[in-house]
């Protein structure tokens, strides 16, 4: 990719795009030599696994007052989960762990190569070009059908992690996914892209006129 020296802001937001997907490409070969190097003894670590946990009580106490003033400690914790799991005989919950974890990140891998194509248009000059709603439209699909996914995901039992043996009054509830912001976004997206269809249809009329 060759940078331009005219840096308008479309250029900046493209070439940010760029950067972004490849990142995250490579985050994913990142994790895995990571979790293979920390591997051992025929186990598989995954790393930060994102989950809300259920405390039934919190230590000393939930509630503290400070000059008239009431702070509520809630009891649902969002937090990172690490797995050791044997290799051996979870092979499938292991991959299927590893999809989860994984499948946030290629929803953005996705949504920012469509982004960059729209945005090297219109740092181009060609806001209008047709490609662009097409493009705008597989985003906004792409954010509505991975956000039900992720809210489908939320609601299966989670593989390896939701059968933990943990201390009593502590439950893992679900994985913390983002789900409704994705289908928000994704239908904001959709509506633009209808906004970009018919500036094209106008803009395709004044060159007819012109």
């Amino acid at each position: 990719m060759k940078l331009k020296k005219d840096w308008s802001p479309a250029y900046f937001l493209y070439y940010i795009c760029w950067i972004g997907y490849w990142t995250i490409g490579l985050s994913f070969v990142t994790v895995a030599t990571i979790s293979s190097l920390m591997s051992d003894n025929g186990k598989v670590v995954i790393l930060d696994v994102p989950v809300v946990m259920q405390v039934d009580h919190v230590p000393n106490q939930n509630e503290l007052n400070n000059d008239g003033n009431t702070l509520r400690i809630s009891e649902s914790i969002k937090t990172n989960v690490f797995v050791f799991a044997n290799s051996e005989n979870q092979k499938l919950k292991i991959a299927w762990l590893y999809a989860i974890k994984m499948f946030d990140g290629l929803i953005v891998f996705v949504v920012l190569i469509f982004l960059s194509r729209v945005l090297k248009r219109v740092a181009e000059k060609d806001p209008f070009h047709f490609q662009n709603q097409t493009y705008l439209y597989a985003i906004g699909w792409t954010l509505i059908i991975g956000g039900c996914i992720n809210l489908l995901l939320m609601l299966l039992p989670i593989p390896l992690i939701g059968t933990a043996d943990l201390p009593a009054g502590y439950e893992i509830k679900h994985l913390l996914l983002s789900g409704d912001l994705y289908i928000f976004g994704g239908i904001l997206v959709i509506v633009i892209s209808y906004v970009f269809k018919e500036g094209t249809r106008i803009y395709e009329e004044q060159k007819l006129t012109v």
